[in-house]
């Protein structure tokens, strides 16, 4: 395996494991709205929803760099850190309103 393999590999596991735990996260929102307001829970749902889509853009974006061909990987992988950063600043403000 070339060492440029080796780093896609190490990077494409990085990615793989936020988003098992952006997968617990979620899960952890959807319990912890459960003693909401009726109200709240509307608002709550809303945004689990925005969550769910950054996060399956991600696991596009990641499935697209897999295949991708060295030419246009650090590119991709560039689109792939950028989904990451939204998504994170979303479960931020997500996790910050339900403490």
């Amino acid at each position: 395996m070339s060492l440029k393999n080796d780093y896609q590999e190490k990077y494409h596991g990085k990615i793989e494991a936020q988003l098992n735990q952006w997968d617990a996260e979620i899960n952890l929102l959807k319990a912890k709205t459960q003693n909401a307001t009726a109200d709240a829970k509307i608002n709550y749902q809303k945004e689990l929803e925005e969550l769910e889509s950054k996060k399956i853009v991600v696991m596009k974006k990641v499935e697209e760099l897999k295949t991708s061909g060295a030419e246009a990987y650090e590119e991709l992988k560039n689109s792939v850190d950028k989904a990451c950063t939204e998504l994170k600043h979303g479960f931020d403000s997500a996790l910050a309103r339900l403490k």
